[in-house]
Formats: C-alpha cells, sequence, structure tokens
C-alpha cells in the first residue's frame, strides 16, 4: 500500500482531534481577497499599493495573535534596478523554537493588474490560516509571511531566505500561490538540483485523497522542460534551495487569466479558496501531531496516475537513459550489418533533403489550422480564450500532416536500403538524449524513450509490435510540444504581442518554430521511413495508413473541426487583448504625440478627444497621433564638477516630477571620449559605454543623484531622463468594448553635457 494512504487512514481517524481547531472559513478567506484586489488594488512591486498591503497583512497578523510582527524591508538593487519593498511577517511562538513558514507573495504583475488570483488569493489563505491557527496551541513556531516582489523573480522570498535572523531554526515551508480556480491543484516541488522530500510529496497527496479532495496533478513533462531552468515557480524555491523542505501548491495557471488586467475576484471560486487553505491546514496539523521527517530533499522523477504519486529514483533515471542509448547503438551496428550493398549504389535520390521537406511539411501542417483562421478572420490570435480547442487543431494538423510524409515515402523516389534512414533516425535522438541529458537525465529520457522505440520497431519481427512502437515513438516528443502547460505558454506569447508589432518579427517567429518542430520530425520520420524500408509494406496496417482514404477522412476531421472553431469567439469576458494609450512629450523638441497600441488588431477602438478622432479597424496594430500639449511634470536641476585632475566628474543632480510617477530611468552615454569608470549609491548598470539608473514603483518626487564618473580627455555626455506616469496629460476616451485599456505618459529629457572642460 503506497504510504500517501498510510497518512489518508491517519487523518482520518484523527478528525476528532483537527476539531478543537476553528475551521477554515472560506469568506473570511474571500473577505481578505476582496480587500487586496478590489480595496486596494493593484499591488506592483515597490508601489504604494504593495506598501498598504504589506502593513495591512502585518496589522491583521497582530490581531490574530501574533507575538512579533513587523515588515521587513529590502532594497532591490541588481543592476540598474531602485526598487523599496518587503516583506510581512508576523511569529507565533509554540512549544518548540523549530519554524514552520506558511507564506505567499502579496504583490501582482503590474500597477494596472489587480492580482485577484494571482496572488491576493494565496495571500488571503495565508491570512485565515494564520487566525485559525492563532487561536490554537500547536507544538511548532508558526510564521506567516507575506512576501512581496515575487513577480520580478522572487525577490522577496530570496530576501526572507538569505536574511531572517532565524533561518536556521525553520524545519518546513509552505507556499500558496493562485487559490481561486477550479483546475486542479499543482505541487510545485522543484529546483535545479533537487525535489521536495518524498515525505512531504506523498503526505501531500494522501492528505489530498483523505479530504475528498483528490485534487493534485503534477505536471510532470511541463516540469521535465521548467525545472532545469527554474522558470516558473514560486516563493518556495528559495527554501528548497537552501535544503528546507519546502512545497508551493498553485492553481488555475492555464484557465486563470493572470497577468492581466482581467485578474479580477470574479473570476476566483470561493470553495476553491477553502481547496487549498484545508490542505495546508491539514498538513500542519499532521506534522504538529507525528512531527516533521529528518529527510530534507530528494532526487527523483514525479509521475502521478489517478491521484496516486510514484517516485521514479534520479539514479535510475540516469541508467535508463544509458541503457537506451547502448540499445540504439546495438540496433544500429545491426542494421549496419543488415545493409544490402545492391541497394547502396546507384542514384541517391537526394533522400535526406526530401526528408527534410517532409519534416517541415509536418512542422508546418501543425501551424496550418491558426494560420488559415488567422487570415480568415483577421485576427493575430483567434485562439485566445478557446485555447485548449486550439491544441487539438494542431494535433489535427500533425496527423494530417505526418500521413502526407507517409505517403511522399511511396511518391518520393526515396532510397530502396533502410540503413541510411536508420543511421539518420538512430544518430540524430542519441546526439539529441545526450544534449539533453547534459541539462537533465529527465530530460534527456524523452529523445531516449524515442531512440528506444524506434530502435525495438527495427529489431521486432512482429508487425504489431512494429506498429505498435512506431506509432508510439510519436508520444515523447508530443508530450514535451504539447504539455500541461501548453496554454500558460501560448497565452504568455499573447502578452508578449506588443514586442512582435511588424510583420518582419512574426515571420521570424513562425521561422523559428517551424525549424524547431522540423528537428523534432527529422528522427521520426527517418525512423518511420526505416521501419517501412525494413519490410516494405509487410504490414497491411501501414499500407492502410498510407492509403488516400485515411487521408480524405483526416481532411474531412480537420476541415470541420475547423469550421466549428470558425464560428467560436476569440475573446470573452476572462480572456481580452491590451490596448496601450502612451502619450508622449519629448524635450528640448517639445515634440508631442499619442501612440495608441495593441497586442492584438485594433478592431471596433476608437479614441475621441480634443483636437482629434479615431476608428480603427481591419489590420492595424499601432497609430501615433500628433498631438500639442506640454505637461510640465518633469525637471532636471543640479551641476557637473570636474575634479581630480580633470578626469572625473562629480555630479550632483535632482530629478524632480510635479506629479506621482512609476518609473524614472536616467542613462548617460558617451558622445566623443569614453566613461571609463563609475561610482554611485544607486543601483546602476554600465556595460563599459553607458550607464543606466532605474527607480521603480513609485519613486519620490524628488530624487538625488550623486554620482562620479570617470571621463576620457574630449568627453561629453549624453543625459537622458524617461519618467513614467500611470496617467494621461489630456483626457482621451478610449472605446474597446473587448479589450483592457492602460493609459501612461512618457516624458524623455535629453541634454548634452559638455564636460571636456575637465581635461583641457
Amino acid at each position: 500500500m503506497p504510504k500517501y494512504w498510510f497518512v489518508a487512514l491517519s487523518l482520518l481517524l484523527s478528525l476528532n482531534l483537527f476539531a478543537q481547531r476553528p475551521a477554515f472559513n472560506a469568506d473570511s478567506a474571500y473577505a481578505n481577497l476582496k480587500y487586496l484586489s478590489e480595496t486596494i488594488g493593484p499591488r506592483a512591486m515597490g508601489t504604494r499599493g504593495e506598501a498598504e498591503a504589506l502593513k495591512w497583512f502585518a496589522t491583521r497578523l497582530a490581531r490574530y495573535g501574533a507575538d512579533t510582527t513587523y515588515v521587513m524591508p529590502f532594497y532591490r538593487t541588481p543592476r540598474e534596478d531602485n526598487i523599496s519593498s518587503g516583506n510581512a511577517l508576523g511569529i507565533f511562538p509554540g512549544q518548540s523554537d523549530t519554524m514552520v513558514v506558511i507564506g505567499g507573495h502579496i504583490d501582482s504583475d503590474d500597477p494596472e493588474n489587480p492580482g485577484a488570483s494571482d496572488n491576493a488569493s494565496g495571500t488571503a489563505c495565508v491570512l485565515e490560516l494564520a487566525r485559525i491557527w492563532g487561536k490554537t496551541p500547536h507544538r511548532y513556531t508558526l510564521v506567516f509571511v507575506a512576501f512581496g516582489g515575487e513577480e520580478a523573480g522572487l525577490v522577496g522570498s530570496s530576501f526572507f531566505a538569505d536574511n531572517f535572523a532565524e533561518m536556521e531554526r525553520v524545519a518546513l515551508m509552505f507556499s500558496i500561490d493562485m487559490a481561486g480556480s477550479e483546475e486542479p491543484l499543482i505541487p510545485f516541488i522543484d529546483v535545479s538540483t533537487h525535489q521536495s522530500p518524498i515525505w512531504l510529496v506523498a503526505d501531500a497527496y494522501g492528505v489530498d485523497a483523505a479530504l475528498g479532495f483528490n485534487s493534485l496533478d503534477y505536471p510532470t513533462h511541463f516540469f521535465s522542460i521548467n525545472a532545469p531552468a527554474e522558470g516558473a515557480g514560486s516563493d518556495h524555491m528559495p527554501f528548497l534551495k537552501k535544503g528546507i523542505p519546502a512545497i508551493d501548491f498553485t492553481t488555475g495557471v492555464n484557465g486563470d487569466p493572470i497577468h492581466t488586467h482581467q485578474d479580477r475576484i470574479a473570476f476566483v471560486s470561493k470553495p476553491m479558496l477553502a481547496r487549498s487553505g484545508l490542505l495546508v491546514d491539514s498538513l500542519l496539523a499532521h506534522y504538529d501531531r507525528s512531527g516533521i521527517p529528518a529527510e530534507t530533499t530528494g532526487n527523483y522523477l514525479l509521475w502521478d496516475e489517478l491521484g496516486m504519486p510514484f517516485f521514479i529514483p534520479g539514479g535510475l533515471l540516469k541508467w535508463l537513459v544509458i541503457i537506451m542509448l547502448a540499445i540504439g547503438i546495438v540496433i544500429l551496428m545491426q542494421a549496419f550489418k543488415m545493409r544490402d550493398p545492391e541497394k547502396e549504389g546507384g542514384n541517391r535520390h537526394f533522400s535526406g533533403l526530401k526528408l527534410v521537406m517532409m519534416a517541415l511539411l509536418v512542422a508546418l501542417a501543425m501551424q496550418f489550422g491558426e494560420m488559415a483562421m488567422q487570415a480568415v478572420r483577421g485576427l493575430r490570435y483567434p485562439w485566445l480564450a478557446p485555447l485548449e480547442l486550439y491544441v487539438n487543431l494542431s494535433r489535427l494538423g500533425a496527423l494530417l500532416g505526418l500521413w502526407a510524409s507517409l505517403m511522399l515515402t511511396g511518391t518520393f523516389a526515396l532510397r530502396k536500403d533502410y540503413f541510411p534512414f536508420a543511421r539518420n533516425a538512430i544518430v540524430t535522438l542519441v546526439i539529441y538524449t545526450i544534449l539533453f541529458s547534459l541539462v537533465s537525465f529527465r530530460l534527456g529520457l524523452y529523445p531516449a524513450v524515442t531512440l528506444l522505440l524506434i530502435s525495438v520497431a527495427l529489431g521486432a519481427n512482429n508487425p504489431w509490435m512494429r506498429l505498435i512502437c512506431a506509432l508510439g515513438s510519436v508520444l515523447p516528443f508530443n508530450a514535451l510540444v504539447f504539455h500541461e502547460m501548453t496554454p500558460l505558454i501560448w497565452r504568455s506569447l499573447f502578452q508578449a504581442g506588443f514586442n512582435f508589432d511588424t510583420p518582419g518579427k512574426e515571420a521570424l517567429i513562425s521561422l523559428i518554430l517551424t525549424l524547431l518542430l522540423a528537428l523534432f520530425w527529422w528522427p521520426l520520420l527517418n525512423g518511420l521511413v526505416a521501419i517501412i524500408r525494413r519490410e516494405p509494406l509487410s504490414s497491411p496496417l501501414i499500407t492502410r495508413l498510407r492509403s488516400p482514404l485515411v487521408g480524405v477522412v483526416l481532411g474531412v476531421v480537420f476541415a470541420g473541426y475547423w469550421g466549428v472553431l470558425s464560428q467560436t469567439p476569440a475573446v470573452n469576458d476572462k480572456w481580452q487583448p491590451t490596448v496601450r494609450v502612451i502619450a508622449n512629450y519629448r524635450l528640448p523638441e517639445q515634440k508631442a504625440w499619442i501612440r495608441v497600441a495593441g497586442n492584438e488588431y485594433l478592431h471596433d477602438v476608437s479614441l475621441r478627444s480634443e483636437g482629434f478622432s479615431r476608428d480603427y479597424e481591419g489590420s492595424v496594430l499601432s497609430d501615433s497621433i500628433a498631438v500639442d500639449f506640454r505637461p510640465d511634470w518633469l525637471h532636471i536641476t543640479g551641476s557637473e564638477t570636474p575634479i581630480e585632475g580633470d578626469s572625473i566628474v562629480a555630479v550632483n543632480w535632482r530629478i524632480i516630477s510635479q506629479r506621482p510617477w512609476y518609473q524614472v530611468a536616467l542613462t548617460l552615454k558617451p558622445a566623443g571620449g569614453a566613461i571609463t569608470s563609475v561610482a554611485s549609491d544607486w543601483g546602476y548598470r554600465f556595460n563599459g559605454e553607458a550607464f543606466r539608473s532605474v527607480w521603480t514603483g513609485n519613486p519620490r518626487d524628488t530624487l538625488e543623484v550623486v554620482a562620479r564618473f570617470g571621463v576620457k580627455p574630449g568627453t561629453h555626455l549624453i543625459r537622458e531622463v524617461t519618467a513614467a506616469y500611470l496617467t494621461l496629460p489630456v483626457p482621451v476616451e478610449v472605446r474597446a468594448p473587448m479589450a483592457g485599456v492602460s493609459q501612461r505618459t512618457s516624458i524623455v529629457i535629453t541634454d548634452t553635457l559638455d564636460v571636456k572642460g575637465a581635461s583641457q
């Protein structure tokens, strides 16, 4: 019996003990969520909203009985960034000095996004857990934390892990990041070098089952890609990296409109708040009663089926990959011995080039449905709302392209000998396996399994075995391309659509995607051709797969599915594009204009203001409108003084704003001569040529910039100050019924500082 069933049984038998503790109240958690996402609103790192939320969180912890509450401030200055943020925490002493940390990040990703799901929902659950555990005697000292700056790269939790005075006493950490979706709960358990200990993951599955949720679902394929690079993650990771058992529970990654203006409380499920809260609550109770095991980390591949976790040891993965490589090499050697010399000579018919063309055909077929929909409907992202349906369309396209490639194996004059194709497939997959394994053996397992299946198909005598292995060889590739979090990746590309605002950039992205897909299909097609050439048409099933009837059926299914999708709305109340309206003003030219841009075409978008009126339809991504405004918001004063033999310029500047700003950037570039060194107390980036310093998150109205620059003789410095505001200088009525609207102002002051006197 798996360990987690013992946990489930133990929990069920001890529910009477848990009853002594107040129940997790979803209404209370929902009220916390509402206050954070609506009363306070957006809470981007360093903004007044984040600061207010941190203070409110600490105040609530004090009300719930925390012995110590405070905001742990930190000032982030890596590279050029200068941002004030913090972590709010409360300590609830237990019978033991050993600590358990329960946390979630309180910041949202953007100063205009309310961040209800990501992550007011998780923070709301943490607060509710603090309320009920503050009224309950407990074994361990509990530390409840709201981390700042998670969206900027786990800044707050990393600072906490490095600077919390009692860090050596922390024995366990729980993170809740997004708790209000009806999607399964994802246990985040990976960093690049190891995983959470097996006991923690097994207990989570057991408790989840005992509570009747059976909601945990670990996306193995996604994390095989994500874990080595530590891409998507949460605030448990800095703890896990330090060897502290830690786990994060996240939901709604694919289905919630996170990192958009639509991340509102309307799309948060109150019952699901209780699911996440009860899971962590019950795990806390379990360890409070049974103690925290000694093992701190694990090394394994987690695979769950039907709610049951299976742990494949990391060392076994390594040997599996090596064995599969060995099998592939053995089959290649056998194929070399069995090659037919009579079929090797003569015209080679450019078989390799033709298979490259076939791989490109399959890659293009996977994208054909989307491209046709874009052309017919006049949309860049027709899949935004019904994304999962378009994933199926791409799969159908792959099948259609694969059938066409099989047909071409009979039409193209390919070589008759199967060895060259077997060699191409096996050698390519061996290379892929080695390269992927250099990243991680877990990732190397995918091409290794494909290698094994193609090798078995080439070596098997049973036609059914050949067919099953040949068809199965596509599955590892499919698992990587269409992994469990494909919607998250695609919608992230949609959010980045502002960066792909020209046909050339879009074509480049499509070309890169096509080439990557073709690289995957190249060894698969070589393997399939080798299998067919191994015993030509020996299996009537392969013959039938290549028949025109199969192509007709696939074509009809594809066309019918495409037709249904063509009538499916691309946007809805949850998933919408963004329209940016940015007023730009440059000094000393006194040039002013308004730029309107969308990550989707500006369908049914209109702008009205004094002096101009615009209505947009068709394939318009952006427009610039000359406008006469002169916002007197930004000023620069101060001086530059040559010192130390005229090779150093000391600056003392004041950058002053008449209105609250969101961000300001200072850049210095040499025009003639060079900057040789920089000294400043501010965070900055200096690449040997240009200096740049950025203040983000509602900087104070006056910034004192004191710095020293080493300069070469004859140097002129071009100074540029760019300030960003979250308002427009003139009233603009924007109509965009199915899009969110972002309004900002950018003011740029550029001047040239003549410091050559310092060198004369």
